[in-house]
């Protein structure tokens, strides 16, 4: 961990580099380190709390006076100092210099310090020298136990050794001890670290947060989404890191360029597309992957907050994406590869496809109203859990619709209150079509978000379905003509294949025996939870495993009669 006094010598060698007589120069640096207190900068030129004091008032920089300061009622110290006419006498300066400072003695004389100094050398006369204080608290270990080890503010540090304020923060710039501030002070720092002043400093200046809190050994932000982390700048006591925290260095806390949440589409740029709140009017906005993976631990984390911030302060938007990316969508589908579908006996909703995401889910966004989840990304927390598990992985753009992709897969967990959302890899279907021998006519129960649709549309089979509004809509927004589907809608006909999949939930098997006497064969879902009773109680011919999810160990299964 960086020290106190690592931070001194690297801001010494900048402040090495001012020129300390350019106002300007001068006053650049005091604004560009706002963070830094005056004992600070007395510790890093290894001046008196006064030199700095100077340096402010040439940059022109005035300190904040209270408003109710009381005014001074102390009666200077009146030096009667009576040099004669020749004052140029050994005897006479011998005699007063042991007594008063230069500066004094040629202020009554009428002339310059550097003339009475050079007088003294010329008669080997010894100047003033300042004492050490009398005060026995005056010493490093007695300012180390009750400053730093007791945590004693300042000023009853001051009382206790029975002097002002001034003169004890005097005491520990002399024995360069490390000076808090107040807030520190309250908050029982006894580690002072410079990196966590200016992290402190420049989160409190970020839009996108809230409040921030400096705690002990922590920093408590609070952004605007409402939603809260931890950066604890030491290791934690008890080695168990609470949740939604983060242990971080000086170089974590890097915070200088945040990359910014941008529209995904050219189009979108040259709209309109912010605000008076500054939100993106667009469904697709992205986050470049790029800057992510350059940026600190601080940066990525404000970027997927104001992230968060877009997509739960705006109004839902259905997440169409332009033609051209749909026929890119399409070309990709009809070439994709049967064994990324496929691990030993196991058939998998998620293509193995390794740094490029598996093509068709933008065809579902665009056509399939997905509306009713729209509650989901309201809510700070749930969208957080998404955009924490999108911010790993490295293969995946940071835009909405791998944050879709995130929530379908059910890589964050949403609670029950909430509806499921499942949507496979449209070629999953086709790849199980292809083995399976599935031809002629496929009734679909449950046609969801069209994924068996599009895979029957890559094979060419007849398509029925029931009456369906969210199909429907699809319909209307062109789907058929797009796909190329051959659909038909069912009318008691005859059918090869029966689908029922629920959107992967537990089957109603009440439902599907209703149309058992309209097909030739029937393929049901059924979760692993429930295989072995439906097994014993419906005794299907066949039955063959599915992945349905991305951190599955235990695969569910596809009863086939």
């Amino acid at each position: 961990m960086t020290t106190y006094n690592d931070d001194l010598l690297e801001f010494r060698q900048k402040f090495a580099f001012v020129d300390k007589k350019n106002p300007k120069a001068l006053k650049r640096w005091f604004n560009s380190h706002p963070h830094l207190s005056t004992n600070d900068h007395a510790q890093i030129a290894n001046r008196s709390l006064n030199y700095i004091r100077k340096l402010r008032k040439i940059a022109g920089i005035k300190g904040k006076t209270p408003a109710n300061l009381p005014k001074s009622t102390a009666v200077r110290k009146v030096i009667n100092l009576m040099p004669p006419e020749n004052w140029d006498d050994p005897e006479w300066l011998n005699k007063v210099a042991g007594i008063y400072p230069v500066r004094q003695i040629a202020k009554a004389c009428d002339v310059s310090n550097r003339t009475i100094g050079r007088r003294l050398q010329k008669y080997n006369i010894t100047k003033k020298v300042s004492t050490k204080s009398k005060n026995k608290c005056c010493t490093r270990d007695w300012c180390l136990k009750h400053y730093v080890e007791l945590g004693l503010s300042q000023d009853k540090c001051a009382k206790k050794a029975n002097v002002c304020q001034q003169a004890f923060a005097n005491w520990l710039n002399r024995f360069k001890i490390p000076v808090r501030t107040s807030s520190e002070t309250q908050k029982s720092h006894t580690n002072v670290r410079l990196w966590v002043r200016e992290l402190f400093g420049k989160l409190e200046a970020q839009p996108t947060v809230r409040r921030v809190y400096l705690r002990s050994n922590h920093v408590h932000v609070r952004f605007m989404n409402y939603f809260w982390e931890t950066y604890f700048v030491s290791e934690i006591p008890n080695k168990c890191r609470p949740p939604l925290s983060y242990v971080i260095t000086k170089e974590d806390a890097r915070l200088q360029n945040v990359p910014q949440v941008l529209p995904e589409y050219e189009a979108d740029i040259f709209q309109e597309t912010y605000d008076e709140n500054k939100i993106i009017k667009t469904p697709h906005i992205i986050i470049n992957r790029r800057d992510l993976n350059k940026a600190s631990l601080i940066e990525k984390r404000i970027a997927v907050h104001e992230y968060c911030r877009q997509i739960t302060q705006r109004k839902w938007m259905w997440p169409e994406h332009p033609e051209k990316m749909l026929q890119n969508e399409w070309a990709k589908l009809c070439d994709f590869k049967p064994s990324k579908y496929m691990w030993k006996d196991t058939f998998s909703v998620f293509a193995r496809s390794g740094k490029n995401p598996a093509p068709g889910r933008r065809i579902v966004e665009h056509f399939f109203d997905i509306n009713e989840f729209s509650a989901v990304f309201r809510s700070p927390r749930l969208v957080m859990r998404m955009l924490n598990e999108l911010v790993d992985r490295k293969d995946l753009l940071f835009n909405f619709h791998n944050v879709l992709r995130v929530f379908s897969c059910g890589a964050a967990i949403v609670p029950k209150t909430y509806p499921t959302f499942r949507m496979s890899d449209p070629a999953a279907y086709a790849v199980i079509f292809q083995r399976l021998g599935i031809k002629g006519k496929v009734l679909d129960l449950e046609p969801g978000f069209g994924n068996r649709a599009i895979a029957s549309a890559m094979e060419n089979i007849e398509y029925y379905t029931i009456p369906d509004e969210r199909f429907q809509k699809a319909l209307d927004k062109g789907f058929v003509e797009f796909t190329g589907l051959d659909y038909h809608k069912w009318d008691n006909d005859k059918i090869d294949v029966l689908l029922y999949d629920n959107n992967f939930e537990v089957p109603d098997m009440k439902k599907v025996l209703g149309y058992l006497k309209y097909a030739k064969r029937m393929m049901v879902f059924v979760p692993h939870s429930h295989k072995l009773d439906y097994q014993a109680k419906y005794k299907p011919k066949s039955v063959i495993k599915l992945k349905t999810r991305w951190f599955q160990k235990v695969p569910d299964y596809i009863f086939i009669w």
